[in-house]
């Protein structure tokens, strides 16, 4: 079936304005002063910001949408002479695809389907369809664009009913609705149409109406740029310094706030006038002589050069001198230790014999040895002996215990580590517990008899620390142990 009507010609004039920004950036002259030169901000960068919605070519539009289509009567889509009257209206929904190249101009392709239902007594439904193409014409704007549209495509029934059956036609189309911007890839769209097909044989057209609500993503539309109020290619998340123009990183203008003539970025000293080279007054904070600029101990009063204190005056300054209150030689400032075992010799009973390292009497200075007695006391400890699987000291331990407490008394500068052990019968939680607290019970004996108890420390070593075979009787006895070890 061939159209008797000619295509409805639209066109549009669309016009924009673009500023052109700038910003300012700052340089420094010779002698110090500050000089400002303006200078272009890269180009898209906007002084207010970018929302993400500004008008821009290039997008993509992918659509759904829904509305109300009013079918005339006045045509049935068949080459017939009857007349297929519809129920009015019907619902459709269809897809769609537009490209814009430019902001204001695009083209779009789409489908839609609606659910009719004949109105000739035997209430027959009937499928309508459409493919159409369009020219469209907007207004850019970031949040509202009015826009209309014009083109083609076909329309079409599918129904069982033999008054309608199955038809298609040309059709032309036109309309006119809104953009709503809702985000930078989402758009809501608002539109009405009127669809043009011939009316039945004669030489008359129809008008089908359609009133359609959709959403679009948007594809293509950068993320947007942040504001920069004063235009100085510094952000204004980032400027400390938002409405006036400066340099970066901080986005303020190079000031020079104590007007010595020293820029704040090269003067030590910002907030006080001072003098070359560093901006800073000369100052002399411990009032020792020496300037605060070369002292390397400004809170204290000292001596040239350093202008740190000497205390003992013997040359090594006290920041060095390990003696501080004794007056020694260089490079400790302390007095001589002859025998190099860390005693002076003024203080050492034996300044011609090192101190022994072993635990005992190691604060003389001298040579010594452990005593026998106390020899008696170190090592596995025969005799210290508990009731089964506790912590409780059997009594005839108490004799062997009452030795040591008299030893410890005997000799008040030694200390001991006690540690209990124990043989690998049962859980190892359980027998490190158990040891520790073995090893307590005797420590708790010892400060019992007037031992202080900051010279005992004890550990629970559990089984880890085995010296007989576990697997025999008598290895898991010998196992079952508490050791002496003096702490130096």
């Amino acid at each position: 079936m061939r159209l008797h009507s000619h295509y409805l010609t639209l066109s549009a004039a669309f016009a924009a304005a673009l500023a052109a920004p700038s910003a300012r950036a700052q340089s420094l002259e010779a002698g110090g002063s500050v000089q400002a030169t303006p200078v272009s901000l890269s180009a898209g960068t906007s002084s207010a910001g970018e929302t993400g919605l500004e008008p821009r070519g290039n997008l993509w539009e992918l659509g759904i949408f829904g509305g109300l289509l009013f079918v005339s009567d006045r045509n049935a889509f068949t080459e017939t002479t009857n007349f297929a009257n519809f129920k009015q209206p019907a619902p459709e929904v269809g897809l769609r695809l537009a490209y814009l190249p430019l902001s204001w101009l695009g083209v779009e392709v789409e489908g839609m389907g609606a659910a009719g239902e004949l109105r000739n007594g035997s209430d027959e439904g009937a499928a309508i369809w459409a493919a159409r193409g369009h020219l469209l014409l907007q207004i850019p704007t970031s949040y509202v664009s009015p826009f209309v549209l014009g083109g083609g495509g076909r329309m079409g029934i599918v129904s069982d009913d033999a008054a309608s059956g199955q038809d298609h036609d040309p059709a032309l189309h036109f309309g006119a609705g809104l953009k709503i911007n809702l985000h930078r890839r989402v758009a809501l769209r608002i539109e009405g149409r009127d669809t043009i097909t011939k009316e039945r044989p004669q030489a008359d057209t129809a008008h089908h109406i359609e009133g359609l609500l959709g959403l679009s993503l948007v594809f293509g539309r950068p993320a947007p740029r942040p504001a920069d109020s004063d235009g100085d290619g510094v952000v204004d998340l980032q400027d400390q310094c938002p409405q006036e123009p400066g340099v970066s990183p901080d986005g303020c203008p190079i000031r020079d706030l104590d007007g010595d003539g020293f820029l704040d970025p090269q003067d030590q000293c910002p907030q006080e006038a001072g003098v070359a080279p560093n901006g800073c007054p000369v100052r002399d904070a411990d009032g020792d002589g020496v300037p605060d600029e070369t002292d390397e101990c400004r809170d204290v009063a000292g001596v040239a050069p350093s202008g740190c204190p000497d205390g003992d005056q013997d040359g090594v300054l006290d920041r060095d001198d390990k003696c501080l209150d004794v007056a020694g030689v260089p490079p400790d400032g302390c007095p001589p230790d002859s025998d190099g075992d860390g005693f002076i010799d003024s203080k050492d009973k034996c300044p011609q014999e090192p101190e022994t390292k072993n635990g005992f009497e190691d604060d003389d200075g001298c040579p010594d040895e452990i005593p026998e007695s106390v020899k008696k006391f170190t090592g596995v400890i025969k005799g210290i002996e508990f009731e089964t699987g506790k912590a409780n000291i059997r009594s005839i331990s108490r004799p062997l215990l009452d030795e040591a407490a008299g030893i410890l008394t005997q000799y008040p500068s030694l200390k001991v580590m006690i540690v209990g052990h124990t043989d690998n019968v049962g859980k190892r939680e359980f027998n490190i517990d158990l040891s520790q607290k073995r090893a307590e019970a005797v420590k708790t004996y010892l400060v019992g008899k007037g031992i202080e108890p900051e010279r005992i420390l004890t550990r629970g070593e559990g089984p880890d620390a085995p010296i007989a075979d576990n697997k025999t009787r008598s290895g898991r006895q010998s196992n079952r142990r508490i050791e002496f070890t003096i702490i130096k």
